[in-house]
Order: C-alpha cells, then sequence, then structure tokens
C-alpha cells in the first residue's frame, strides 16, 4: 500500500485471534526473530514471569562475563 509516506520499514500482526499461539519471523535486519504471541490470560502471566527470569539470567550471565573480560 502507499499512503504517500515512502516505502514501508516494517508490518506486523495486529491481533491474533486465535488463543495459544505463536508467530515467529525475522526482522527486517535479518539477525533477530519477533515473536507473535497469543495466550489466555493466566497462561500469559506465566510465559511473561518465564521471559522475565530468562533474560534476566542471560544478563547476570552478561554482566559475569564482562567483569571477567576486565580483570
Amino acid at each position: 500500500m502507499n499512503f504517500g509516506w515512502g516505502n514501508p520499514i516494517w508490518g506486523t500482526i495486529a491481533d491474533v485471534l486465535v488463543k495459544n499461539t505463536f508467530i515467529l519471523y525475522d526482522t527486517p535486519d535479518g539477525y533477530e526473530v519477533e515473536a507473535v504471541v497469543s495466550l489466555e490470560e493466566d497462561h500469559m502471566r506465566l510465559f511473561n514471569e518465564e521471559v522475565m527470569d530468562y533474560v534476566s539470567s542471560k544478563q547476570n550471565s552478561q554482566s559475569a562475563s564482562m567483569a571477567r573480560s576486565r580483570i
């Protein structure tokens, strides 16, 4: 579509009507993955906790690695 604003650089799905669905696709730069996640509220809460725990552990691991490399 051309809205007169130039070529689009990104697009995504606005709403997922089916619950308990994951859609994964590459980002335009090809170096990352985007996830569209549609879960029931209770499952989404648990999923969010798991993701945050994972991210936190990765950040702690990277911080420790960086600290060791500075020594």
